[in-house]
């Protein structure tokens, strides 16, 4: 497979089952499908957010999205590459390397002084790719979490 042979393209709606099925393996849980596709819906439309997916022979084998926000500590917009996802049986064909090709491309033309990414500290060789993909580790990021958005009733739940 020759990398010019995988479609980088604006995620459409249409594209929903396949990243959603994307998510749920990405993350080990099953969220709830129709909260999944409105959360999708309200973020395809907004201008600072890209979303892209990856497709070889007609068939949607990747996704990325980039959220971007402008904090004062930056002086500026900074992007977040938030679920980046590769089908199993398309990785080491270049397709993970193309997506993060799409988001810089898209965020030096929206202005994004810098891209920002976490992985979970298992996630070893998924480190690796982002090193040789030109990020470094600089950072430590800690987490609090309330409850599982997997879980239905997560939203009835208070604070």
């Amino acid at each position: 497979m020759k990398l010019d042979e995988i479609l980088i393209r604006e995620a459409i709606p249409q594209d929903f089952p396949v990243i959603y099925k994307f998510i749920n393996e990405l993350e080990g849980e099953v969220f709830d499908e129709e909260k999944q596709r409105s959360f999708f819906a309200i973020n395809i439309q907004q201008k600072f957010y890209c979303y892209r997916v990856a497709v070889m022979n007609e068939e949607v084998v990747g996704y990325i999205s980039c959220h971007t926000q402008i904090l004062l500590h930056h002086g500026g917009r900074i992007g977040e590459i938030q679920e980046l996802f590769v089908a199993a049986d398309k990785r080491g064909y270049s397709v993970g390397k193309r997506l993060i090709e799409a988001v810089k491309d898209w965020s030096v033309q929206n202005e994004v002084l810098q891209l920002e990414v976490t992985a979970n500290n298992t996630r070893h060789e998924t480190h690796q790719f982002y090193i040789r993909e030109g990020f470094s580790h600089t950072h430590k990021k800690f987490v609090l979490n309330f409850i599982s958005a997997a879980e239905p009733d997560f939203r009835k739940r208070k604070a």
